[in-house]
């Protein structure tokens, strides 16, 4: 029998992290590899965007302007990888195309805050 296998939250302390891992659950549920959830998006999303967003008091994906996701890619290939090394610009555009993926997904889930709801009847 198989083993469900779950995604193990980051940190739930700002909507944004939690948005995360809703977004990471639901590449799960889509059936990608567990591997690719965590090495091409959980990876760049957990460990380098999180904190850039923190670092930047960002909070909410609505919170994020084109400027800003443009200084976030610049701030990559400022960055040294786990090597030691700057980002090779494949890891750049790994790294962007993540967060690209979540900020899509944000804008289009039915789950994601941002999305506009129709008023209900009577209310």
């Amino acid at each position: 029998m198989a083993k469900i296998a779950v995604v193990a939250p980051a940190d739930s302390s700002s909507p944004l992290h939690r948005l995360v891992d809703d977004y990471l659950m639901a590449c799960r549920a889509r059936g990608l590899a567990k591997g690719t959830i965590d090495n091409s998006y959980g990876y760049p999303l957990r460990s380098i965007f999180l904190p850039w967003c923190d670092a930047h008091d960002i909070q909410r994906p609505e919170e994020l302007t084109p400027r800003q996701v443009d200084a976030f890619s610049v701030a990559l290939l400022d960055r040294e990888g786990r090597n030691g090394r700057p980002l090779s610009k494949f890891s750049v555009h790994a790294y962007a195309r993540a967060v690209r993926g979540f900020l899509s997904w944000c804008a289009n889930s039915t789950f994601a805050p941002m999305r506009a709801r129709p008023p209900r009847p009577g209310g």
